[in-house]
């Protein structure tokens, strides 16, 4: 079959189909704007400072995605599943820095960095 005689695509499913494709797209551009704010940002966790303190540095919560992002499809996995799944990653990571710096803070500051990345 020869593209001259493909059948014409109907209107209402090819501006569907544009517009999962201008989501999809926002949503890249948005994940390489969140990649190179993180590269900017350098370490998070806790980290040492080269005064001897000790500071908690928390990365960014994971962007949500804009209303029109979502094209309302049913794909899986949707893009709002995706954010609710790295927002979950986010709390968890925080959580778990939280409670390494309260525990440095409890040591006085004094701990073996190496030890505690463990």
């Amino acid at each position: 079959m020869d593209s001259s005689s493909a059948r014409p695509v109907n209107p209402a499913v090819q501006a569907v189909l544009e517009e999962i494709a201008r989501a999809k797209q926002r949503a890249a551009e948005r994940k390489r704007e969140q990649e190179t704010k993180v590269k900017e940002a350098g370490q998070y966790g806790v980290v040492k400072q080269a005064d001897g303190s000790v500071v908690l540095r928390l990365p960014p919560a994971p962007e949500k995605p804009e209303p029109g992002d979502c094209c309302n499809s049913g794909c899986s996995p949707c893009i709002m599943d995706m954010y609710w799944d790295r927002m979950r990653a986010h709390k968890a990571l925080v959580s778990r820095l939280e409670e390494r710096y309260r525990r440095i803070i409890v040591n006085g500051g004094e701990t073996d960095m190496k030890e505690e990345e463990a």
